[in-house]
């Protein structure tokens, strides 16, 4: 498979069942709504298939920084604990504030994933099923 590092909706919702890919939901909330709990939110509706990839609980947490990088070994088990798998294409999309999807797929790449794409937010309105 030949991808760019960007897909849309149109493309995901043609190879949603492919598997090849897998699809990582990125949401987090953004400065000044903290209070927001991104991880119901994802429960309550996401695309099909999508896990859900918190960058907050993928952080370091005994940095006094928010959302510092992880060290490598714990994203490590983190990725594997979550079953995502390195050598399918990983399509990342958020809820549409387009700076946790491309987070995500700075982690991952960071990390030595190579096949991430980006689809934006909520995949461009690929709804949940």
């Amino acid at each position: 498979m030949t991808t760019a590092f960007f897909v849309a909706a149109d493309w995901l919702a043609e190879h949603i069942d492919d598997p090849e890919i897998q699809i990582l939901d990125a949401r987090m909330a953004p400065p000044g709504q903290e209070d927001r709990d991104v991880g119901e939110e994802y429960r309550a509706g996401h695309i099909p298939g999508a896990v859900f990839f918190d960058i907050e609980a993928l952080s370091d947490h005994t940095s006094p920084l928010p959302h510092m990088m992880p060290r490598p070994e714990a994203f490590a088990v983190a990725m594997r604990e979550l079953g995502v798998d390195q050598d399918k294409h990983l399509v990342i999309y958020d809820d549409g504030n387009l700076f946790s999807a491309p987070r995500a797929w700075w982690m991952l790449r960071t990390f030595g994933v190579e096949k991430c794409l980006h689809s934006g937010g909520r995949s461009g309105r690929l709804e949940a099923r």
